[in-house]
């Protein structure tokens, strides 16, 4: 009995240090999993361009013959993101919702990035309002309906560095869809 309990205590105490060690993307899961269900939420209760929409996860998607790595470009802008210093007093503050579609879409995505704290609750909806809105407004369906589009999205969170003076973290989460195929 004695070396079960010895056994034991070394499996509780691995299974301790790698939940320790996966705290973060475990809270940054949830978070996704936050934005993704009041997005779907914001998405089926709100028409934009009159249709209602429905964000499903997807790393990868193929749009007209032409395969769109949504989670690689997340994880990419998430990145460049998450390097910049930020201060507590930047533009990126909790709540923000930023469309960088024109800087870092390429054409080929629409992309917004959410601003929230690194810990603590958050107020989802108006935030999933304002991506909704964003995606909207040029994703491409993966599947759709009479009155509801389905759209793949990919999602990643990222902590920004604190500036070395006023320093601030945030949790920025960016959201990918593919970009409607323009007519020609």
């Amino acid at each position: 009995m004695k070396m079960f309990k010895k056994i034991m205590a070394v499996a509780l105490t691995a299974v301790m240090a790698v939940s320790m060690l996966t705290g973060c993307a475990i809270g940054d899961a949830v978070h996704e999993k936050q934005l993704l269900n009041a997005l779907n939420d914001a998405g089926t209760t709100t028409k934009v361009n009159g249709a209602f929409h429905k964000y499903v996860k997807d790393s990868k998607v193929k749009v007209n013959g032409v395969d769109y790595t949504l989670s690689e470009k997340a994880t990419a802008v998430a990145k460049e993101i998450a390097a910049e210093k930020t201060q507590k007093n930047d533009k990126l503050n909790t709540g923000a919702v930023v469309d960088l579609t024109g800087l870092k879409g390429e054409g080929k995505y629409v992309i917004a990035a959410v601003v929230v704290p690194t810990s603590g609750d958050y107020k989802w909806n108006k935030l999933a309002g304002d991506v909704n809105a964003i995606l909207a407004n040029g994703y491409t369906a993966t599947a759709d309906t009479k009155d509801v589009k389905e759209v793949s999205v990919a999602m990643e969170t990222r902590t920004t560095k604190k500036a070395d003076q006023n320093g601030k973290e945030y949790d920025v989460i960016v959201i990918v869809a593919a970009v409607k195929p323009a007519k020609v």
